[in-house]
């Protein structure tokens, strides 16, 4: 079973009707006999219930720079999934992916020049809603300022490189970083822009971005789906995933600036 969202804004009123998302194995079953003449007869059954907004509440968590602690280099990914699934590879392994990298962090004890902060949004599946809220609080936090925002939102996967958003004059500085994992295959870094998660809220706001890259584990398999569970998860690669995100923070925490 796949499900997804309403089209349109979050909160549309009237709220639009409930409905199904068929599976393309059974679509593609029903039209084969329906183009052979063959009579099709459906029975479904459907029951739906509409809860009332309670909020959102993001988690954010961070390790405080020395040299520049009011500059911040903040990495994200998102606590809301959907209902259907336990949200295993979306996106329950990148937010612990991130909790595990801080722990890195904390426990080699380097030196961060920059506060290196994490955010686990919520409200991402309803329209971004826990990134928007922060990049609007931006505003009123006059002290503080953004280094670098770095987005974690494409499965479970083994993460291959960066995605610098059309920066140019980033990508140099991105292959840098990555350089010790290159052997590994873990050094790419592309030019293009992605605007498919929370980064587009700090990409709107005209704010620097960039996104790992990762192997593309979860796609129409577990994408929104009944089958989003732990069982697809490759534990391997979520360590060392979290070495490399521990690693680019470090690096970005203490790079020049750019």
């Amino acid at each position: 079973m796949v499900a997804f969202g309403p089209v349109g804004r979050p909160g549309i009123q009237p709220p639009p009707p409930p409905g199904f998302n068929m599976p393309r194995e059974s679509y593609n079953r029903i039209l084969r006999l329906m183009q052979h003449r063959i009579p099709v007869k459906l029975e479904v059954e459907l029951e739906s219930e509409s809860l009332d907004d309670k909020g959102h509440v993001s988690v954010l968590g961070e390790i405080r720079g020395q040299q520049k602690a009011d500059e911040i280099v903040l990495a994200g990914a998102h606590l809301g999934s959907w209902h259907v699934g336990a949200g295993a590879t979306d996106n329950a392994a990148n937010c612990a992916i991130l909790m595990d990298a801080m722990r890195i962090l904390k426990a080699s004890g380097f030196r961060l020049a920059r506060t290196v902060r994490i955010a686990l949004w919520a409200g991402e599946e309803r329209g971004l809603r826990g990134s928007a809220a922060y990049v609007k609080q931006l505003k009123s936090r006059p002290t503080e300022k953004l280094f670098l925002y770095l987005n974690l939102d494409s499965g479970g996967g083994r993460i291959r490189g960066l995605q610098v958003q059309e920066r140019l004059d980033f990508a140099p500085i991105a292959e840098a970083w990555l350089a010790p994992f290159k052997a590994a295959g873990q050094g790419s870094v592309s030019v293009r822009n992605s605007l498919g998660s929370d980064q587009s809220s700090f990409d709107q706001a005209g704010l620097p971005n960039a996104v790992f890259l990762q192997d593309p584990l979860y796609g129409p398999k577990t994408y929104h789906t009944n089958m989003d569970f732990y069982d697809y998860l490759v534990i391997d690669d979520l360590k060392e995933s979290a070495a490399v995100v521990a690693w680019v923070l470090y690096r970005a925490a203490n790079e020049p600036p750019i």
